[in-house]
């Protein structure tokens, strides 16, 4: 099960821990992750990544340096062509390794319940130069009070950067069916930072022994009533692949009711011309039916079950790029 950062440092700080947010602030070139990716520093070491190689050794470094001195930390590093650093891609990241401690505890577990209720919101890091050191102050901007804007940006000026942060509620993943093919795109999807629902008809399909990764499991006789069992909401990405065709389409017709980010289908395409057919008699628009993705997945070649979820998280990571 996937928990935001925001959830990690509360429970960190709750511990009376102090605790390094690393973030790539800003990225030119062929970095290899860009602004808004973070990791931390903690007393049992580093926890996530930046995009590896020697850039992220040199974030590690600083993180340590900020963790046990106490002062947070901001550094450029840079990857020319041809250096010894055994990387030719080029590209520089700025990195601010920004100490934490327990009087923002407050602060932290209010922006991770705004992430579980999937409120918008906005962190806002400013970042003063004093002599050798910086000074950090972060605050936290919530719905209705924040600007529009999608990406992670520095604002430079003279006397103080400013940078901005989107807080993005998880991607959540609802497998409807706990067959053999859901079982392998769970264990890729948590993964790749969606947090993991299953429902299923059958018990034995969906509970915690079968699906260690998820982070909740639903047993729903007959496919009824997932959307409120299931808290679906805009935030979700629903995969159907149940274990009849009939119960594909008492899924979907549900899921067509709710503002989701994505919904697909496993099955073929004279499964997907019957069932959209049966839609389309009850009512539902050609336009609402044409945003599923039938047959699920990218169309690359894939047989198995391992092989099928490659190609699902691929279209699901494809899908959240473009947002």
């Amino acid at each position: 099960m996937n928990d935001s950062i925001e959830s990690r440092i509360v429970h960190l700080l709750a511990q009376n821990e102090r605790v390094v947010l690393v973030t790539i602030i800003d990225s030119q070139g062929s970095a290899p992750r860009h602004a808004g990716t973070r990791a931390l520093h903690t007393s049992l070491g580093f926890e996530g990544t930046i995009g590896g190689g020697i850039l992220e050794a040199h974030a590690k470094d600083l993180a340590k340096t900020c963790f046990e001195t106490r002062i947070s930390r901001r550094a450029r590093f840079t990857l020319l062509p041809n250096t010894a650093s055994d990387m030719v891609c080029g590209g520089a990241i700025e990195v601010l390794c920004e100490l934490l401690d327990p009087s923002q505890h407050d602060l932290f577990a209010q922006a991770a319940k705004a992430l579980a209720d999937g409120r918008k919101g906005l962190w806002r890091v400013t970042i003063k130069q004093k002599n050798e050191t910086i000074a950090v102050d972060r605050s936290l901007l919530l719905a209705p009070n924040v600007p529009p804007t999608k990406r992670p940006h520095l604002e430079r000026s003279e006397n103080m950067d400013c940078y901005d942060e989107p807080l993005i509620p998880p991607s959540i993943l609802l497998l409807c069916g706990g067959g053999h093919v859901a079982l392998e795109v769970a264990q890729i999807a948590v993964r790749c930072d969606f947090i993991v629902d299953v429902v299923d008809d059958r018990a034995e399909f969906a509970n915690a022994q079968r699906f260690p990764c998820a982070r909740a499991c639903y047993v729903a006789p007959q496919y009824a009533n997932i959307r409120s069992l299931c808290h679906i909401g805009p935030h979700h990405y629903v995969a159907i692949m149940t274990r009849g065709h009939a119960y594909d389409q008492t899924v979907l017709e549900q899921i067509l009711e709710e503002p989701v980010t994505y919904v697909g289908m496993i099955g073929s395409t004279t499964k997907r011309d019957t069932l959209y057919a049966s839609l389309k008699n009850k009512g539902v628009s050609q336009a609402r039916i044409n945003q599923v993705f039938c047959p699920i997945g990218l169309p690359i070649f894939s047989e198995t079950p391992q092989q099928i979820a490659v190609s699902v998280c691929a279209q699901l990571l494809a899908v959240k790029g473009q947002l």
